[in-house]
């Protein structure tokens, strides 16, 4: 049942408390409201915008409910009014606040908390009670309020934009599977070798995105299932032995070798070939069905294996209290012993060997998919981009800002339409990842350049080389250039960037880009006064809404607006720039109200454009909302490439009159 909140105090008896109140609305108490023994008292919303929708209210306390991480909820871009009290004298408080960055908390939450100064705090002596706001931003996840004072506080904070159960849920998941899906694109199934793994990994970060990646829907459950369905069987020779008088074509050569003289009996039909004696027993061999085959014994091992990697993963994490990612990492030891619990397995024998050339492995649905599973799990990851250890924190569920995780995620997700038009890029060739003899490194960093390289085939079967960037940096010359190129006003770093480079029939080259910029905060509301004209003739006035959404509205139609047709004029050659937000949209529009796509020609006013570029625009990109949005990114991409390699050379930046 999820209770919608106004305010908690939480009291550990030992002169540590802790009382939060949401900044807007209002409440009234709950008798009895005890779903833990810390909290002492509550008051539950009854501002009706509070309670509208229990999966966005500022607070909420989800008994039963299914969470992510915690039962305590706050809200990303909500603030709270904060009292904690500390069983220390105000001397010590203030000795403690003074040395101690983030005190009463931890160091990686003081960026959230604003704390009053000395002169507000209130004390009786034996405590001291510091008073403050509390200020979430765009941050989501686990927020650790526990210290070395009594305090055993964690909650979770949701984010408002996606949906928190399932959006934001695929972002972390898909994140894990962009990882897993790098390490075998480098890692050939058919040549990689084999050898017995530890289970032990220098990240438990980027061991939990191969595992996130693993235990995801549709993934090893899925698998597990399909084997044990359709096990694969062969036929073995087996000895057996029968009764004398029920053999009909004996197994001479069989007998012989497994004679046994003490099986003989006086008379009967055979005396006469055994000295007055007849075997009771004819031993004999025959074809019997198993599943005891090395590929089995091998599925079964790494079941076990994966058994025991997730329990050591959950105990490191309960060990340095990272409870959210061992609440995950629990989940899956349950699901691993569920399915280890099926009869079948008890057939299987111990594995002694690797089957290395078993088509079965490479071909067969269910025993494939565990074959990656495990060439993903063996792969090492490293982060090497700044503040990749924050992110990696941040999948294993401590507050991060969800921007960031979405401006990675719809990196990847271009990436993966690009894998999708000109086939996988040559990892190899790339900035972005570095390949060692133990590990993958993945580099995205801000300001430099990672590059990945593709090659577009276009309709003629010319090749054209195309290259996804990451942050690319367009400086302006500080010299005059024969290469007329970057900006020729000041120096622009979108989000990311397509190079499509082109030579003509003339023997020119020519670079066309198209630029992305990841925009999280963005409303689908918010779209239309974006791309729209601003009247500075108007009078003003606002949309209706409170301060922070006129605010929101203000900033977007000023500054996102401005920023795509900079990027379209300012940074030579560029054919188009886009905004990808967390919307719903599913498709583009060249006209109407729903208007998303802004083409730069005369025929683009009431009628479709042969052409859509040079063009900007906004793409609604929201993890866990299947296909469809993607492949609207992929066509796009699809019809621009095709357009600028079948038609005569784009021209707009000669800087000179014909």
């Amino acid at each position: 049942m999820a209770t919608n909140l106004h305010r908690i105090r939480f009291d550990w008896g030992n002169g540590a408390a802790l009382e939060l109140e949401n900044v807007t609305g209002s409440g009234v108490v709950i008798p009895d409201f005890r779903p833990r023994h810390s909290v002492a008292y509550a008051e539950q919303e009854t501002d009706p915008a509070h309670i509208a929708n229990p999966v966005s209210s500022p607070m909420c306390w989800r008994d039963g409910e299914p969470t992510l991480f915690e039962d305590f909820q706050l809200r990303e871009q909500c603030q709270y009014f904060i009292d904690v009290t500390v069983p220390l004298s105000l001397a010590e408080a203030k000795v403690r606040m003074e040395a101690e960055k983030g005190f009463p908390f931890n160091e990686r939450v003081s960026a959230l908390m604003h704390m009053d100064p000395p002169r507000r705090w209130r004390t009786n002596g034996a405590s001291t009670t510091i008073s403050g706001m509390l200020i979430l931003r765009d941050n989501a996840g686990v927020l650790d309020l526990s210290n070395d004072l009594g305090f055993d506080l964690r909650l979770e904070v949701a984010c408002q934009k996606l949906g928190y159960f399932t959006e934001f849920r695929a972002l972390l998941d898909d994140l894990s599977e962009f990882m897993a899906e790098l390490l075998l694109q480098i890692d050939s199934p058919v040549s990689a070798g084999f050898e017995i793994w530890d289970g032990e990994s220098s990240s438990e970060a980027g061991l939990l995105f191969q595992l996130r990646y693993i235990f995801r829907q549709d993934n090893l459950g899925l698998a597990a299932e399909q084997i044990l369905r359709d096990m694969q069987e062969t036929l073995v020779e087996q000895l057996a032995v029968y009764d004398t008088t029920s053999i009909e074509q004996p197994d001479v050569e069989t007998f012989v070798l497994e004679f046994d003289a003490s099986k003989l009996a006086r008379g009967g039909g055979l005396q006469s070939l055994f000295k007055g004696f007849t075997p009771t027993e004819f031993a004999t061999k025959e074809l019997v069905s198993t599943i005891n085959t090395p590929e089995n014994r091998y599925v079964k091992y790494f079941l076990e294996e994966l058994l025991l990697i997730t329990q050591r993963l959950a105990q490191r994490f309960r060990q340095k209290g990272k409870l959210a990612a061992s609440h995950e990492v629990d989940g899956w030891v349950s699901q691993l012993e569920e399915m280890l619990s099926s009869r079948a397995w008890s057939e299987i024998g111990e594995f002694r060997h690797f089957p290395s050339n078993s088509q079965v492995l490479h071909k067969r649905r269910g025993y494939r998919e565990i074959y990656l599973f495990d060439l993903a799990l063996r792969g090492r990851v490293s982060l090497s981009w700044p503040r990749a250890d924050e992110f990696a924190d941040g999948l294993l569920g401590d507050i991060r800002p969800v921007s960031e995780l979405y401006e990675y995620w719809c990196f990847f997700t271009l990436m993966a339409s690009l894998n999708e038009i000109c086939g996988v890029s040559p990892l190899e060739e790339s900035t972005l990842v570095k390949i060692t003899d133990d590990r993958l490194q993945v580099s995205l960093k801000r300001g430099k350049q990672s590059r990945l390289p593709y090659t577009y085939i276009a309709k003629d079967g010319r090749s054209v080389p195309l290259n996804l960037y990451y942050n690319h940096s367009f400086p302006r010359p500080t010299a005059p250039e024969p290469d007329w190129k970057n900006s020729y006003t000041a120096e622009f770093t979108p989000d990311f960037s397509i190079e499509i480079v082109l030579d003509y029939p003339d023997g020119s080259a020519k670079r066309h880009w198209l630029h992305f910029d990841s925009k999280y905060r963005l409303y689908l509301s918010d779209t239309k006064l974006l791309l729209t004209a601003i009247d500075d003739s108007s009078d003003g006035t606002l949309p209706a809404g409170d301060g922070y959404e006129q605010e929101m509205v203000r900033l977007f139609k000023r500054d996102d607006l401005f920023k795509m047709h900079t990027y379209r004029d300012g940074i030579l050659g560029s054919r188009g720039a886009y905004i990808l937000f967390p919307g719903n949209e599913a498709e583009l529009h060249l006209l109407g109200e729903r208007q998303n796509l802004f083409v730069r020609h005369p025929s683009a006013f009431g009628s479709s454009p042969p052409h859509l570029v040079p063009s900007v625009g906004a793409f609604g990109l929201c993890p866990g909302r299947g296909t469809a949005q993607k492949t609207v990114l992929t066509e796009f991409l699809q019809s621009v490439f095709s357009d600028l390699a079948a038609n005569a050379a784009y021209v707009e930046e000669s800087g000179h009159f014909a």
